[in-house]
């Protein structure tokens, strides 16, 4: 599973998760 975004992406996404 390859990670589309960096690991500090993913951090932020666990701030604010993505609206879908």
């Amino acid at each position: 599973m390859a990670l589309p975004y960096t690991m500090k992406e993913a951090s932020n996404l666990r701030s604010q998760p993505p609206d879908q």
